[in-house]
This record gives structure tokens, sequence and C-alpha cells, in this order.
């Protein structure tokens, strides 16, 4: 058995709050008009230059952190083309309508189409396997699990409104309430 010797234990509650207390001043020196820290994840935005910057100032501070960009998983999010800065040469360029944060799509168009057709999907396939339940037992397990939460976590962070695959969604719903 190998020992830690240093940092919390993989499952430990106090995890998280270490590792975000620890970049927290790192994230504070970025100039970007946009910062946006979830754990590991890290969203900026902004002109081309500034945000350039800051990720020469992540990469600066590798060493220190023990942190690393995956360019692999980065991604550009723009109307035009691709910024030219050597700082973003491997990142995954998309347009907004393709475009995702948090598993949420950002705007209407072909991901919001693609979310909530997935939504839809994994809701009746989910009610048809709850109709061989009690009915208090469905609505918890409905409520709790299954696709609701997905669901849910979608209508909360996507601008999907008036989105003609809510009428059908909302029928599925109604399906399990009655």
């Amino acid at each position: 058995m190998i020992l830690s010797q240093e940092g919390p234990h993989q499952g430990d509650p106090l995890g998280p709050l270490l590792f975000c207390l620890s970049t927290h001043p790192d994230l504070m020196q970025l100039k970007s008009e946009l910062v946006a820290g979830y754990m590991d994840d890290l969203t900026l935005g902004g002109p081309t230059d500034v945000v350039a910057a800051d990720i020469d100032h992540i990469t600066a501070r590798e060493m220190q952190t023990d942190l690393h960009i995956n360019a692999a998983k980065c991604e550009i999010i723009s109307h035009s083309q691709a910024p030219r800065a050597s700082q973003f040469s491997n990142f995954i360029f998309l347009a907004p309508h393709e475009a995702e944060l948090l598993g949420a799509p950002l705007f209407t168009g072909s991901k919001m189409d693609a979310a909530l057709a997935s939504r839809h999907a994994e809701l009746n396939t989910a009610i048809n396997r709850l109709s061989l339940l009690s009915a208090h037992d469905a609505l918890i397990l409905f409520r709790a699990s299954f696709s609701a939460p997905k669901l849910m976590h979608t209508l909360r962070c996507a601008p999907c409104a008036k989105h003609p695959l809510l009428k059908k969604i909302d029928v599925l719903v109604l399906t399990v309430l009655l």
C-alpha cells in the first residue's frame, strides 16, 4: 500500500474545497472580461489578445501548480474564424450554435435541438419503465433519477424557451403525473 504524503485522499469531502482555494489566487490575476472557474474547468472570454495573455499566465504557472492545460479539450467559441495566436493552435473551434458549457447548450441551434431530443428520448424510455412500478415509487424515482435531473439542468441553464420539443416533453411529464 502506498500512503498519500500530501493533499486530501480521493473521496475526501474537503478535496474540492481545498482545490478551489488553491487555484483562486491565480484566477484572480487573470485579465479576461469573463473568468469563470468550476473545479478544474475554466472559461475565459474577451478580446483575443487578453485571453491569449491569460493562457500564457496559466502556462507559466504550470510548474508551480502542477496543473496543465489540455489543449485537446479546450474550445474556442466564436462567430468569426479561429484566432491565429499560437496559444489557440490546438484548440477546438466551435460556432456558437454548436457550443455547450457544463453540459448545457449556450445558444439555440443544432446543439440545443440535439440536447432536447436526447432528453426527450431518455424521458420516454424512463416513463415506459416506470409504468411497471407503483405510482408513488415511480414518482420518487422519476424526480430523483433517470433523465429528470438532466432535463432540469438543461431547462435551467439553456435558452430553450418556446422550443418545439418542450411541448412533447410536457406531454411525457404529464403521463407520469397522471
